[in-house]
């Protein structure tokens, strides 16, 4: 219960501050305007069918995407903000991980892929090899000897983290607009049908698909950022074109890759990752949010039209608005314990 009471005098202190805040810093002016503000929201929740209220937060999120980035998903301007966002979104974290020690090393990973191609040209050829093997064997390891030879150079290092940070740059902001593109598609569809199977439907396709695009996306920039593995691009190709069989087998290592290197990998491709589907894992949280209240609409709607009734009514709504939000919370929380923790 330790938690429990802390949080309590979180809202406590919380609730006086905003007391506080309304009694001495605001003018009445102000303070009627607040007022004012609030008797309107209650007035419109009041007014709105309870299918409307339901889809408001999906209607919100639509507005502002299309106030930004233009009512056309597949517009000049669409495109080109999306892709800059992207972009811009990516080099600020990355230079915001720096800053606190996370490190982006894709000099030190090409090293390390030379020494690896080194490995597996030393290898010993072993002797239960047939004739033919062992040539095949030999001349791989002799292509390999002369890559690292050419390729080992500072030249082509500085050349490889060159192409690196502009491939991770330009693929992240791709799939920024894409997933984009996806939570337009998915919130836009919620918006305009707001029926719970709908929306259940399309929250299901949609993850699913989310998930596949990302799997391939890691599995993408984890080859980019460890040259070694360029190697094993060619026989994946080969493998998937070989039959259905070799298809779900290389759509099996796909997705075992992606998740060993999201578990083992950098830092830095994870975050890559997250903010090229920001876009969409919002949209997939707004349509569990949007189902929800689907479910419950006309409880939910009642509930806010009673909060905001007596929040409008009072003389300190903000006050008042923090004493109702802390109480619901507190309950919330309170029957956690007792159902879960007891």
């Amino acid at each position: 219960m330790t938690s429990f009471f802390e949080w309590a005098g979180y809202w406590v202190t919380l609730g006086c501050l905003v007391w506080a805040f309304e009694e001495y810093v605001l003018y009445a002016c102000e303070q009627g305007a607040l007022n004012q503000t609030f008797n309107a929201w209650w007035l419109t929740v009041r007014g709105m069918e309870a299918r409307a209220f339901a889809v408001a937060l999906a209607a919100v999120c639509v507005a502002f995407l299309n106030r930004v980035l233009g009512p056309g998903i597949f517009s000049i301007r669409s495109v080109v903000i999306s892709t800059m966002l992207g972009a811009i979104f990516l080099l600020t974290f990355l230079a915001g991980a720096l800053t606190v020690g996370v490190h982006f090393t894709p000099f030190k990973n090409y090293n390390d892929s030379m020494q690896e191609m080194l490995k597996m040209a030393d290898q010993p050829i072993r002797e239960n090899q047939t004739q033919e093997m062992r040539q095949a064997d030999e001349q791989l390891k002799g292509t390999l000897r002369e890559v690292v030879a050419t390729f080992n150079t500072r030249f082509w290092k500085c050349c490889y983290v060159a192409f690196f940070v502009v491939a991770l740059v330009l693929s992240n902001s791709v799939v920024f607009f894409l997933s984009v593109i996806f939570a337009r598609l998915l919130l836009g569809e919620i918006a305009a049908t707001g029926r719970f199977l709908s929306v259940g439907a399309l929250l299901i396709v949609e993850t699913q698909f989310l998930l596949f695009i990302s799997t391939l996306y890691l599995v993408f920039i984890g080859i980019l950022s460890f040259p070694a593995m360029w190697i094993a691009v060619p026989a994946g190709y080969y493998l998937g074109s070989s039959g259905a069989a070799g298809l779900v087998i290389t759509g099996f290592v796909v997705g075992l890759a992606g998740g060993v290197i999201w578990f083992v990998g950098s830092p830095v491709l994870k975050l890559a990752v997250l903010i090229a589907f920001g876009p969409s894992v919002f949209a997939i949280f707004v349509s569990l949010a949007s189902a929800i209240i689907i479910a419950n609409r006309n409880f939910l709607h009642w509930a806010m039209t009673q909060f905001l009734k007596r929040a409008e009514g009072s003389s300190r709504p903000l006050t008042a608005t923090i004493t109702i939000v802390s109480i619901v919370a507190l309950g919330c929380q309170f029957f956690w314990l007792l159902v879960f923790h007891s």
